[in-house]
């Protein structure tokens, strides 16, 4: 009861470390409204189902009143609620500090999301009442209690609508066990060495050396895409290839050593275009004010969201099928920085827990527009690496005009004392990348710490770029490409923290 920290940080001292609590001596974790929401238990009925208890182990078999930061940390791993760990490891948030935890702190701790907020609660509230010990039964994905067979059968299904045409059964059997076996999923699709490889040699080799796309045509069909395959690598020359010469081999040195000297990854949220015409964006507008008044509307409105991860793009669709691909989009409107580094997290780590998502969407979810769509899929990517969705200034303007009145013109606004001192109008639309770059050369100039002090601006501004950019990868128009683009060509970045 003397710890500075508790007193500091929480209105409530925390039951003595050398005395069992009891519901009576701890304040309520839940109000009474909030556990009726939960069917008058106190526990979130989706966790009923794993609610069994059986003799806990190492540290869960301790008194929670003693758990330290780490084993608070691990707890919240075994609740998957392991977004929240660096939130508990910056305020030290140790076992007897978990009983004088309520809504409103959580909220002011950063966890703004109340089904979160109240999901933790009633975890908490479902230790107490065992009497300090964690002992349930870890939850399980789904995916995980199916057989690889199952899974494949799945997939196998929505391949099958997706492809015209007869197929040879082995092919389709092959490209099914690729989506749900993390190992195959890991070696063609997400593969780090052979994706660092081909971006550092693209430029030096293309010219005596040709390089597969790694991508299908759009005649080619879904069968027979192999995106960063070995095999789509094996005109790459390498040292031990007889007729590479000495320059190709320095170059493949080069690319590995700043390969293994990468540490970070960069995040960024795609936002798309998915009503082609005018007369469904008209729709779109009309309907979208009504959209964004349900509390289950979509977060960004009637467009398409994606995830870019490093090299590779992560979307869920009609298809029902997450399939990682290289970087384009034909429809994008804006790509957002999340301004979040993944630096703490190993690559393989990464991964890792990126085909976790894949396979499980893959094997046991259908495309739903309520529950299992564009924007889920993103949020469960984010949850999986703990991430939010977190944004502000111009950009979270931004985003709100998408989701509240549909529209998507790459329309910015300059700050007042740079449009009087260049004399630009109140509101500028881009229709090509040469525009935005012409426009960012002029408050470059009048403001050469444009960046620094119109921070959010200038984000805005990169996120128009990286979408113009998108949408040459695809269309290869050259009117959405720029000779002088000020935030860079994202192809020339390696998987290193400047990555795209």
């Amino acid at each position: 009861q003397n710890d500075p920290l508790l007193a500091a940080t929480f209105p409530h001292s925390p039951p003595s470390p050398h005395t069992t609590p009891s519901l009576t001596t701890v304040p309520p974790l839940l109000s009474q409204q909030e556990i009726l929401m939960f069917g008058g238990s106190g526990t979130p009925t989706h966790h009923r189902s794993r609610s069994s208890m059986s003799n806990g182990t190492g540290i869960f078999a301790r008194e929670c009143l003693e758990w330290t930061n780490n084993e608070v940390c691990s707890f919240l791993n075994e609740i998957n609620l392991s977004q929240f760990i660096p939130i508990f490891q910056n305020n030290n948030i140790h076992g007897k500090h978990l009983y004088v935890l309520s809504n409103d702190i959580l909220k002011e701790m950063g966890i703004y999301s109340l089904s979160h907020r109240l999901d933790l609660l009633a975890e908490i509230e479902l230790v107490h009442r065992n009497n300090g010990m964690m002992r349930r039964k870890p939850r399980v994905a789904k995916w995980r209690t199916m057989s690889e067979e199952e899974r494949i059968v799945v997939v196998i299904q929505k391949l099958k609508k997706q492809i015209a045409g007869e197929v040879d059964p082995k092919e389709l059997e092959e490209k099914a066990r690729s989506l749900v076996n993390k190992e195959m999923l890991k070696e063609r699709y997400l593969n780090k060495d052979f994706t660092a490889i081909r971006n550092m040699l693209e430029e030096q080799i293309k010219e005596t050396q040709g390089i597969p796309s790694g991508t299908s045509k759009k005649n080619r069909s879904l069968l027979s895409s192999r995106p960063q395959s070995e095999d789509d690598y094996s005109s790459v020359p390498t040292p031990s290839k007889p007729g590479s010469s000495i320059k190709d081999a320095s170059i493949m040195h080069i690319a590995m050593d700043q390969y293994k000297l990468r540490e970070n990854i960069k995040i960024k949220l795609v936002i798309g275009e998915i009503a082609h015409g005018q007369g469904r964006k008209m729709l779109r507008q009309f309907t979208a004010p009504l959209i964004s008044t349900f509390d289950k509307g979509p977060t960004f409105g009637m467009f398409h969201s994606a995830i870019i991860l490093g090299p590779w793009y992560l979307e869920w669709n009609s298809s029902s099928l997450a399939i990682p691909r290289k970087c384009y989009s034909s429809s994008a409107v804006i790509a957002v920085d999340l301004d979040n580094y993944i630096s703490k997290m190993r690559i393989d780590d990464v991964i890792e827990k990126i085909s976790d998502v894949i396979i499980e969407w893959n094997s046991t979810k259908t495309y739903d527009q309520s529950n299992a769509n564009c924007q889920t899929f993103v949020d469960d990517i984010m949850r999986s690496l703990g991430l939010e969705l977190k944004f502000g200034g111009v950009m979270q303007r931004c985003l709100e005009k998408l989701r509240t009145k549909g529209k998507c013109t790459l329309s910015y606004r300059p700050p007042k004392k740079l449009r009087e001192q260049l004399s630009l109008p109140e509101k500028v639309t881009f229709k090509t990348h040469q525009e935005l770059d012409d426009l960012c050369d002029k408050l470059l100039k009048a403001e050469p710490l444009f960046n620094e002090k119109y921070r959010d601006d200038y984000f805005l501004l990169k996120s128009f770029d990286r979408a113009f950019w998108l949408r040459s990868y695809k269309s290869h128009d050259v009117t959405f490409m720029s000779k002088s683009c000020h935030f860079g060509d994202p192809r020339n970045r390696s998987l290193m923290k400047d990555w795209f």
